[in-house]
């Protein structure tokens, strides 16, 4: 890094599945990308290993996104026999997927 001055990853995407407070970050990008920038952000009052785990973070990926995902509901997450189709079974993420 420190020869090429370029960043040695691309893309870093945080998936946080099951995702309980969507009154404080809604779901999809645009919540994950809150939730982030608050997880991630840097301040003075932070322990200095905090602080350096979050600057190497940022140094390391050219892109940094994150995706707040709900619960897939019972009929998923309880059904042995789910077989990964979504057709009939998630409608919460209709809403925000598009």
């Amino acid at each position: 890094m420190e020869e090429t001055f370029l960043k040695p990853f691309q893309s870093m995407i945080f998936l946080v599945r099951d995702w309980s407070f969507p009154y404080e970050f809604g779901y999809g990008q645009e919540g994950g990308m809150k939730f982030l920038e608050k997880r991630l952000k840097i301040s003075e009052n932070q322990h200095e290993e905090l602080q350096n785990v979050r600057k190497h973070i940022h140094s390391c990926f050219t892109n940094i996104s994150c995706f707040l995902m709900p619960h897939p509901g019972l009929k998923v997450a309880t059904n042995p026999n789910f077989d990964g189709r979504l057709k009939g079974t998630i409608h919460i993420l209709s809403s925000w997927w598009s």
